[in-house]
């Protein structure tokens, strides 16, 4: 009977540790972290980071004033340049040309730049963008360089040229400066 007694308080003493041993084991919560970085598309110009717009020199160099024509001929002395334009994600890509009427452009003559050259600048002579090659000049107030859907590495190439004032008969010898706003839009 001594070992039923055993056996029983044995029990007993076994019964009541079990809920200490659980009641003791520990419960902890945690947090799983997910972390990254969704970006939006973009573009960049000739190198630049993403949404920032260089401003782009283009140096025309030096010419004599018997050497600068009228706007309508294909001109014989020019600056060929070159834009790039890298594109990440990015859809529908438009690059405008948004010079204003009279203060980027001669009065009148929405394809020639207004000489701008402080100092000595030169009289009667303006700046136009013509298409690569050809005797066609761009518009510069609402004039499109570039339009593409799907864009990844695109180059804008134009040529770039002194022309004569149409509304100027004598043209002076003096430096020259132009600005010329432009756009560029993606989805």
């Amino acid at each position: 009977m001594k070992q039923k007694h055993t056996l029983l308080t044995l029990a007993a003493v076994f019964a009541a540790a079990l809920p200490l041993t659980s009641q003791a084991a520990v419960t902890r919560t945690g947090t799983i972290k997910f972390t990254g970085k969704v970006t939006a598309p973009s573009c960049s110009v000739d190198g630049s980071t993403a949404m920032a717009i260089p401003a782009i020199n283009v140096a025309l160099g030096e010419i004599s004033m018997d050497k600068v024509q009228a706007l309508a001929s294909r001109p014989s002395h020019f600056k060929a340049h070159s834009i790039t334009i890298t594109c990440t994600g990015a859809k529908n890509l438009t690059v405008s040309l948004k010079a204003l009427n009279s203060t980027n452009t001669l009065t009148g003559q929405t394809n020639i730049l207004k000489n701008i050259a402080s100092g000595s600048p030169a009289a009667g002579i303006g700046i136009a963008l013509y298409q690569t090659g050809k005797a066609i000049s761009y518009d510069l107030v609402s004039g499109e360089l570039l339009n593409k859907s799907t864009p990844s590495t695109e180059t804008i190439t134009f040529d770039a040229a002194f022309v004569k004032d149409p509304a100027v008969t004598t043209i002076t010898a003096g430096n020259v400066q132009a600005d010329l706003p432009f756009e560029l839009s993606y989805d």
